[in-house]
């Protein structure tokens, strides 16, 4: 429960304290909203990190949905560096080449989309890493066939090849799925203008358009539609796909940082929900974000990309540093680094998400706690503990007085 500091002593011994106690709790849902937005925004940072590849190598990309709470619920997701144990390419020979777990995304490699399980090697042809990791129409028809799919459900990744290089990854539902699905989406992205981002892989291949796809919505098409225009980064897209298959397609290359993106789902027929790919580099798997269409109808959805030395930067307190499981508090400068840094912090103390901060425990009272930022004074145990509402404390606490900058 949180509760503020001043009528603590009402709260304690008058039984009228429902003015005094917010519980938090779940936001609202419409689930009648027509139009989804999905906004993605793409923020670039390449503080205190230095070299192309280096600076891609130490990545958080910070998802916010539920923004019109006062408190939105935030979640850090990782891009994919390297082939998860049960992508569906791992283990097997294909042109010339058998993918291992671990392998990093290669910034190019031999695939062939021919159904064969054993393709001829003349069938073979360069291609991105990102088009590798789509690894469109094999062994499934007509089909991505990353082995994460899920019945309907978009699945968006972002996957980094070994150069520092990104791409897109957009699927739309699993293969075998009874009802199908339809889907209109909207991109654009001033910053990705004239650099050359194109569509590396459609999924279906040679339905590409020049215009825009709204008349495709208009008529119902059986056809997909990629209206892409690489000088100003705008794109309009529309899918349809059967039982049998998925629809989606990999924008690229792009660089790790440095930009924004906006997409706006305009028309969703046959999706329920949505995961965001969270890779974990060091057990090599893949885990989700998942989300559900009320989850995104409201206001949508904030991505903000940067280095996580740079996530971790804008946070001024060590409390609210130290209570990101990604940051750690350097008392001597008095900033906040990433917890894959500590080169940055070489003297001194660093806290982090197992330690309260000195900062905080120095205060012996309610008001003097709450009115420090990253401080949270609990009442059960007496003392100030650091963290914050959104992100937890260094110890459990039952009845709390957190910081309000506007108090």
């Amino acid at each position: 429960l949180r509760i503020p500091c001043a009528p603590v002593c009402v709260l304690l011994f008058t039984p009228n304290t429902a003015n005094h106690i917010h519980i938090r709790g779940l936001s609202s849902i419409f689930p009648n909203m027509a139009v989804i937005l999905f906004a993605i925004l793409l923020l670039a940072s390449t503080s205190g990190v230095h070299g192309a590849t280096s600076s891609c190598s130490d990545l958080c990309y910070e998802v916010s949905w539920n923004l019109n709470q006062p408190t939105p619920s935030r979640r850090v997701i990782h891009p994919v560096t390297a082939f998860p144990a049960n992508h569906s390419l791992v283990g097997r020979s294909r042109c010339g080449t058998t993918i291992q777990a671990g392998t990093l995304i290669p910034p190019s490699g031999m695939y062939s989309s021919s159904t064969s399980n054993t393709p001829s090697m003349s069938s073979c042809s360069a291609t991105t890493g990102g088009n590798l990791f789509y690894q469109y129409n094999w062994p499934k028809q007509s089909s991505s066939n990353t082995g994460f799919s899920r019945n309907d459900t978009d699945l968006l990744y972002f996957v980094i090849d070994s150069n520092g290089v990104l791409n897109f990854v957009l699927v739309h539902d699993s293969p075998n799925n009874p009802d199908g699905g339809r889907v209109r989406l909207a991109f654009d992205s001033p910053d990705l203008g004239n650099q050359n981002v194109d569509i590396v892989t459609m999924d279906d291949p040679g339905e590409r358009s020049s215009t825009d796809c709204s008349s495709y919505q208009a008529y119902n098409s059986k056809n997909d539609c990629y209206a892409w225009k690489s000088s100003t980064a705008k794109g309009d897209f529309w899918w349809q796909w059967q039982t049998c298959c998925t629809d989606g397609m990999v924008l690229g290359p792009m660089p790790c940082a440095g930009f924004r993106f906006n997409l706006e789902y305009k028309f969703v027929s046959g999706l329920k929900s949505f995961r965001l790919g969270d890779f974990d580099s060091i057990t090599n798997t893949m885990n989700f974000l998942d989300l559900s269409l009320t989850d995104v109808v409201q206001q949508g959805i904030q991505v903000s990309a940067t280095t996580c030395n740079s996530y971790c930067a804008p946070k001024t307190s060590c409390g609210e540093c130290s209570s990101d499981p990604l940051c750690s508090w350097c008392v001597n400068t008095a900033s906040c680094i990433s917890i894959n840094l500590p080169a940055q912090c070489p003297t001194g103390l660093k806290v982090n998400n197992t330690m309260c901060c000195p900062s905080c425990s120095q205060f012996t009272n309610c008001q003097g706690c709450s009115a420090a930022p990253g401080c949270a004074w609990s009442f059960d145990r007496g003392s100030c503990v650091s963290g914050t509402e959104d992100q937890g404390l260094c110890k459990t606490s039952k009845w709390t007085s957190y910081y309000n900058a506007n108090s």
